[in-house]
């Protein structure tokens, strides 16, 4: 069983043993549906400790635990100490452990963290540790965490990706066809605007999800390169004011002036863009996966989704998004408990077990692609037109100090208060002066 304590604020459930004749040592072997664990172990039983982004509660559930790491433990003669966290606290409480040289060999996290850990060598490369196949993951969720070639975590919860949400009633009514490049979207915004429905609603007060339509515009603009481009500018060996970074800012403008997005766009929140879009006064709403569930409970069968629109003639689309949380191997985990922590990587990440972890936590998009979507046919969707094209959230890879330029300047240009080249010139002056104060994209330090 799982045993909960406390430390520090945080959730700690620590595995130990029922009975003698029955902790850890006994079971039957595991099969390859259950991540290829091998037979109990024996000698001395070791104890992993896991800390774990746990926002729906999952890892921190005695129940739940022990139906996801049951089997695990007594294969392996292990038992795990779990530290619970939300997301909005990992980050600080991990490295506050990391930095205080707590003993921590396995990390179950938000994958935004994990360019973070990365760049302050907090976890290992696992590239050669790795057995099972990395096919059975999006291709995206292996790009999140590849760096410099080496593999550094692999996905172990939900996908994310984009969509351009719509309301396929309102496109019925005015017998128009959901728009797949900027010039059809022009066009039935036009219709939209003259029927007193916003094309398209968004939050743009709340700038902090302006980045992804940039994400959206650089991916088609690069050549879809996009990711390398802004590892380039980051490295400085290009530059934020390159003909297709303007390009793409310049792309962001056009949804402002020519009335794609709701008057005042700049003025309003998510909430009220999101409402805006319920009440069937939008047609349409760009956004995160994560918007699903809200939509669908809202207008069931009139809601649809499409690929962000061609905005480059002849470019290729790509969304934006992540192929899943990471889990990742500890840099300093103890040499004798290595193989262990990576069996445990590859025992959760395995078809059976994520699998598991979808029935118990609901996740809609699994970052697993063996392991079946449930729901509504925009799920499935999502899964097969929206999951295969997606790449990675470029301000998981942008300092702080970048991402929070790029809202304040995409806000200024959307709203037609500053020119696209002006708008870059300013995002790199600001990466400009992170180097000159000692700023390095590639440092492991």
């Amino acid at each position: 069983m799982f045993k909960l304590v406390k430390r520090n604020g945080m959730i700690i459930m620590l595995g130990v043993c029922v009975m003698a004749l029955t902790a850890c040592g006994s079971g039957d072997k595991a099969t390859s549906e259950t991540a290829g664990t091998t037979a109990p172990a024996t000698g001395k039983k070791q104890t992993l400790i896991v800390y774990a982004q746990d926002d729906q509660n999952v890892f921190g559930d005695e129940t739940k635990a022990n139906q996801l790491f049951g089997d695990f433990k007594k294969e392996n003669n292990v038992d795990l100490q779990i530290v619970s966290i939300k997301s909005s606290d990992f980050l600080q409480k991990f490295t506050i452990s990391a930095q205080g040289n707590e003993s921590i060999d396995v990390l179950f996290t938000n994958g935004q963290f994990i360019r973070n850990f990365y760049s302050k060598g907090l976890i290992a490369d696992i590239t050669n540790d790795i057995t099972a196949p990395a096919d059975r993951f999006n291709q995206s969720a292996l790009d999140t965490y590849t760096y410099g070639g080496k593999l550094y975590a692999l996905p172990w919860s939900g996908a994310t990706t984009s969509a351009m949400y719509y309301n396929k009633a309102l496109f019925e009514k005015y017998n128009l066809k959901v728009p797949t490049t900027f010039e059809e979207l022009t066009a039935v915004s036009k219709v939209f605007n003259e029927n007193g429905i916003a094309p398209i609603s968004f939050g743009g007060g709340d700038k902090f999800m302006y980045p992804m339509w940039y994400f959206e515009t650089l991916a088609q603009t690069s050549g879809n390169d996009s990711v390398n481009r802004t590892f380039a500018a980051l490295q400085g060996k290009a530059k934020f004011t390159d003909p297709d970074f303007v390009e793409a800012m310049e792309d962001l403008g056009k949804f402002g002036k020519d009335k794609i997005l709701q008057d005042g766009v700049n003025g309003t929140n998510m909430d009220a863009a999101r409402a805006l879009f319920i009440a069937e006064k939008a047609a349409m709403f760009y956004g995160g996966s994560w918007e699903l569930d809200g939509f669908s409970k809202a207008l069931a069968d009139k809601l649809d989704v499409a690929l962000f629109p061609t905005v480059k003639a002849g470019a290729k689309v790509q969304m934006t998004g992540a192929g899943g949380d990471g889990v990742a191997l500890y840099a300093k985990v103890a040499p004798e408990k290595r193989d262990l922590a990576v069996k445990l990587i590859e025992y959760f990440t395995s078809d059976a077990v994520h699998q598991k972890y979808v029935d118990i936590s609901g996740m809609a998009l699994p970052a697993n692609k063996n392991v079946p979507t449930k729901g509504s046919d925009v799920v499935a969707k999502l899964k097969d037109e929206h999951i295969p094209v997606t790449v990675t959230f470029l301000d998981w890879y942008w300092p702080k100090e970048i991402t929070e330029e790029f809202q304040a300047q995409i806000q200024a240009v959307v709203g037609q208060i500053l020119p696209a080249n002006e708008a870059m010139a300013k995002i790199q002056a600001v990466y400009d002066k992170l180097k000159a104060g000692g700023y390095d994209f590639d440092s492991t330090k």
